[in-house]
C-alpha cells in the first residue's frame, strides 16, 4: 500500500524498475484520475494494484509480461471506461480483476490460458456489452464470474471442463438471451447459476451429475419455458430452485432422494400444471 490515501490527486515521479510486488500500490486512492507511465517490467504481483481508485479514468500501458497474480487489479475502478492491452500470459489468478468496473464497456483480448481462478472476474461490470474469447481450460472456479453483467446479451464459448464452482455465474444477467453449451461435468455447486436471467427462454443441456447445491439455480428466470433433463441424484439443496419461473410449463423428472432443503422450490411457477413426483423423505424445510 505504497500510496494509500483517499485525498491524493497526483502521483509523484518515482523509479519502479526494480519493483516485483505492485499489489495494492494505489489502493483506495479515491481521488486519483490518472497514473503516470510506470516501469512494471519486473512485476509479478498486481493484485489490487488500482483497487478502489474510484476516480481513475485512464490506465497507462503497463508491461505485465511477468505477472502471475491479477486478482482485483482494477476492482472498484468506477470511472474506467477502457483498459489498455495487458499481457496476462503468465497469469493464474484473475479473481475479481474487473469487479465493479461499472462503466467499462469493453475488455481487451486477454491470454488466460494458465488461469485457474475466474471467481467474480467481471462481477458488476454492468455496462459491458461483450466478452472477448477467453481460454478458461484450466479454470476451476467460475463462481460469480458474470454476476450483475446487466448489459451482456451473449457469452462466448468457454471451456469449463475443469470447473467445480458455478455458483451465481450468470446471476442478474438480465439481458442475456442465450448461454453457450458448458461442460459442467465436474461441477458440484450450482446455486443461483442463472438467477434472474429474465430473458432466457431456454438453457442448454447441463451435466449436473456431481452437483450437491441447486439452490435458486433458475430462480426468477421468468421467460424460461422448459428445462432440459438434469441429474440431481447427489443434490441436497433444492430450495427456491425454480421459484418465480412463471413461464415454465413442464419440469423434467428430478431425483431428490438425497435432498434435505426444498422450501419455495416451485413457488410462483404460475404456468406449471403438473409437478413430477419429488422424494422429500429426508426434507427438513
Amino acid at each position: 500500500m505504497m500510496f494509500t490515501s483517499s485525498r491524493m490527486k497526483a502521483v509523484p515521479k518515482f523509479d519502479t524498475s526494480n519493483i516485483i510486488d505492485f499489489s495494492s500500490m494505489f489502493y483506495y486512492c479515491e481521488s486519483l484520475t490518472t497514473i503516470p507511465l510506470l516501469d512494471t517490467s519486473n512485476g509479478a504481483n498486481f493484485v489490487a494494484m488500482f483497487s478502489y481508485c474510484k476516480s481513475l479514468t485512464t490506465i497507462p500501458l503497463l508491461d505485465t509480461s511477468n505477472g502471475t497474480h491479477f486478482g482485483g487489479m482494477f476492482s472498484y475502478c468506477h470511472s474506467l471506461t477502457t483498459i489498455p492491452e495487458i499481457n496476462t500470459s503468465m497469469g493464474n489468478s484473475f479473481s475479481s480483476m474487473f469487479l465493479d468496473c461499472r462503466l467499462l464497456t469493453a475488455i481487451p483480448l486477454l491470454d488466460t490460458s494458465k488461469g485457474t481462478n475466474f471467481y467474480r472476474m467481471f462481477d458488476t461490470c454492468r455496462s459491458l456489452t461483450a466478452i472477448p474469447l477467453l481460454d478458461t481450460s484450466s479454470g476451476t472456479n467460475f463462481g460469480h464470474m458474470f454476476l450483475n453483467c446487466k448489459s451482456l446479451s451473449t457469452i462466448p464459448l468457454l471451456d469449463t471442463s475443469s470447473g467445480t464452482d458455478f455458483g451465481s455465474m450468470f446471476l442478474n444477467c438480465s439481458s442475456l438471451t442465450t448461454v453457450p453449451l458448458l461442460d459442467t461435468s465436474k461441477g458440484t455447486y450450482f446455486s443461483g447459476m442463472f438467477y434472474n436471467c429474465s430473458l432466457l427462454t431456454t438453457i442448454p443441456e447441463i451435466n449436473t451429475s456431481m452437483g450437491t447445491v441447486f439452490r435458486s439455480m433458475f430462480e426468477f428466470c421468468s421467460s424460461l419455458t422448459a428445462i432440459t433433463q438434469i441429474t440431481t441424484s447427489n443434490g441436497v439443496y433444492f430450495n427456491s430452485m425454480f421459484k418465480g419461473c412463471s413461464s415454465l410449463t413442464v419440469i423434467p423428472e428430478i431425483n431428490t432422494s438425497n435432498g434435505v432443503y426444498f422450501d419455495s422450490m416451485f413457488k410462483d411457477c404460475s404456468s406449471l400444471t403438473t409437478i413430477p413426483g419429488i422424494n422429500t423423505s429426508n426434507g427438513i424445510s
